[in-house]
């Protein structure tokens, strides 16, 4: 069935190159629209998948075309009569391969590879246990050459996943058991040129019922390579990752460990050949700013030596969720060019790409207008002069400040609140006054890790690397409270 779609609105006219814009397109109808993907179909065209749903919550998913010089064009839906949801799509021209999850075959739900040529369905792929109440998903494809691997998943993270290989026509030729990785959820699946490999990341259920983070390795048999492990004490997500040079990869995604219930931005810059962090970043904790909420990373696209990342943030922003693009460079050091947008409702932003001299990417917005949320498309030119932005209109609101800042990286708190006797090379020690109004301080690092304790007997701390850390002390009435500072 094909659809017109209401494009709602564009903001900031794109006016030639070397001038900085941003701008969006609201895409939907009178059902409820969500932005998954966006991915590269030919030289002029790319395809953005959604999921959507009517007013008596009947699921689909849709393609949409879109030209970065001409914009999106009419949308075609697919799915069963029941509930459908696609979770990632890839191309190989003429044909758009999409994978999901569905109830309409089965009483369970199952995972789904549609392979679509024109606006048809050319093979139809499902996979399940068939277990009433059961919930599996193909949640990530790639295809090389003339395989399409597909990853199948259990949703409630109890079963062991499975990497399927099927034909460009749908066949299948494969299938294997995922046994290292029990309880995982993928987030991305890449075929990495240099090293000949698949690359795969998300989250996984350890025993003691938190979330690990993992990137897998599988070679073109479906064996297995090597594999990184963040695993804190609370819950950690990789989302994606994306190759920065012969032996570095950046990873993105969000970890809840540094500040307990609160989800933070988490960057890691992972040399493959020891396989451990050259670096890593934590950012989503303002000391400064009041609300202080989740902040997650979902993308990431480098190009020159430039890590572009794209997410949402609920600390830094002006709405209650909005999007944001942020910058970095190899060293994951802030590069001063990035933003967080959104309107007076939540806005999301999932992924990014890059097309010529513009950056663009898709998510949702709860900024209603016809239906109760739409596809959100967005699109900034030209980072490389002074003129951050310019807007036509008011109605989505756009900040210059970015979400990882050096001020955030190597502020110095040594003054605040009357904590610090003092902080020097290496460590620092506490006022006494402080046991007036607490019993206990804890000490964090940048990535969460509980380097020491602190009490009236132990006021001080020495031999600490250089770097951000964290006193986390019980204030009056036992109100938890947390300080950011740096070590020389």
């Amino acid at each position: 069935m094909r659809m017109i779609l209401c494009i709602a609105f564009c903001l900031g006219a794109f006016l030639g190159f070397g001038q900085d814009t941003l701008s969006f397109l609201k895409v939907g109808d009178f059902g409820s629209e969500e932005g998954v993907e966006i991915v590269s179909f030919n030289d002029s065209t790319y395809y953005i998948l959604a999921n959507t749903a009517d007013e008596f919550n009947n699921s689909d998913y849709q393609l949409i075309p879109y030209n970065p010089d001409i914009g999106v064009s009419s949308a075609v839906n697919y799915g069963t009569l029941n509930s459908d949801r696609a979770l990632d799509l890839t191309c190989r021209d003429p044909k758009i391969f999409v994978v999901g999850m569905t109830n309409g075959n089965t009483a369970s739900y199952e995972g789904f590879v549609h392979g679509i040529e024109g606006d048809s369905l050319s093979f139809q792929y499902y996979w399940g246990t068939g277990v009433a109440n059961t919930w599996w998903q193909a949640s990530q494809i790639e295809v090389i050459d003339t395989i399409i691997y597909v990853l199948f998943e259990d949703v409630n993270q109890k079963e062991v996943p499975q990497l399927h290989k099927l034909s460009l026509s749908g066949q299948p030729i494969e299938a294997i058991e995922l046994e290292g990785l029990v309880g995982a959820n993928f987030s991305e699946l890449h075929f990495d040129e240099h090293t000949q490999t698949l690359r795969a990341c998300g989250k996984r259920l350890n025993q003691a019922a938190n979330q690990d983070a993992f990137f897998y390795a599988f070679d073109l048999q479906l064996e297995e390579q090597w594999s990184y492990v963040f695993e804190e004490d609370g819950d950690e997500v990789f989302t994606d990752f994306a190759r920065l040079n012969d032996t570095s990869v950046i990873i993105v995604g969000y970890t809840n460990s540094l500040f307990e219930e609160d989800d933070d931005i988490l960057v890691i810059r992972l040399n493959e050949l020891s396989l451990s962090p050259d670096s890593i970043l934590v950012q989503g904790y303002d000391s400064g700013n009041v609300v202080n909420r989740d902040d997650r990373a979902y993308g990431v696209f480098i190009d020159n030596d430039t890590i572009f990342i794209t997410g949402e943030t609920q600390t830094y922003g002006q709405g209650g969720v909005d999007g944001y693009i942020t910058l970095l460079n190899p060293d994951l050091i802030p590069i001063p060019r990035g933003s967080t947008f959104g309107t007076p409702g939540d806005d999301y932003s999932f992924t990014l790409h890059k097309d010529g001299n513009a950056l663009f990417g898709v998510g949702t917005t709860y900024e209603r207008t016809k239906g109760l949320s739409d596809v959100l498309l967005w699109r900034r030119d030209a980072f490389d002069n002074t003129t951050l932005f310019t807007s036509v209109e008011d109605f989505f609101l756009v900040s210059t400040g970015l979400v990882l800042n050096t001020e955030e990286l190597v502020g110095d708190a040594s003054n605040e609140e009357g904590l610090f006797a003092n902080i020097e090379q290496g460590g620092f020690r506490l006022k006494s006054s402080i046991w007036d109004r607490t019993n206990e301080v804890q000490v964090y690092n940048s990535i969460g890790q509980r380097v020491t304790d602190l009490n009236s007997f132990k006021e001080e701390v020495y031999g600490l690397p250089s770097g951000v850390y964290f006193l986390l002390y019980k204030g009056d009435f036992s109100e938890v409270s947390t300080t950011k500072f740096f070590i020389p």
